[in-house]
């Protein structure tokens, strides 16, 4: 093989092996698994709703949601969501969102209009980020809540 076609399949070669990493899909997680801990006057409050909406902005068309109710120790867990993604989908932005990245937003509300909530924006691309967090709800008298 000549050297200038040697040349172009060595570059052909690069270029196809960047554009698999450009293009692949890896994962990463949107949120980590959460512990939440609701609290009503200082006291745990057991089986409350919770909601959970997650996305990660620039790649989710809507937020996915998952409604549970607390334990007997008011606690209840939300597991790690993950995303697949390109490189080429994170860095591109195709739905235009103002701050591409992940965002989990926890919401404790009853149907007696009691409510406490917590947001939380994961840094971008974090790798090795953490698997797992615990936070505690404080709720108190709302005008309404937004879920029952």
């Amino acid at each position: 093989m000549n050297a200038r076609r040697e040349f172009w399949v060595r570059l052909l070669a690069v270029l196809l092996f960047a554009s698999l990493l450009f293009f692949a899909p890896y994962r990463s997680s949107t949120s980590p698994e959460w512990v939440i801990q609701v609290v009503g006057g200082g006291q745990p409050v057991p089986n409350f709703p919770v909601r959970q909406e997650w996305s990660y902005f620039g790649i989710d068309l809507a937020p996915w949601v998952d409604n549970r109710h607390t334990d007997a120790e008011g606690r209840v867990t939300f597991p790690r969501r993950v995303i697949w993604a390109s490189l080429a989908t994170r860095l591109l932005n195709w739905q235009g969102a103002a701050k591409p990245g992940p965002s989990v937003w926890i919401e404790a509300c009853d149907d007696r209009s009691m409510m406490g909530e917590l947001f939380w924006e994961g840094n971008r691309f974090a790798f090795g980020g953490p698997l797992s967090k615990t936070a505690r709800i404080v709720i108190k008298p709302s005008l309404h809540c937004t879920f029952t």
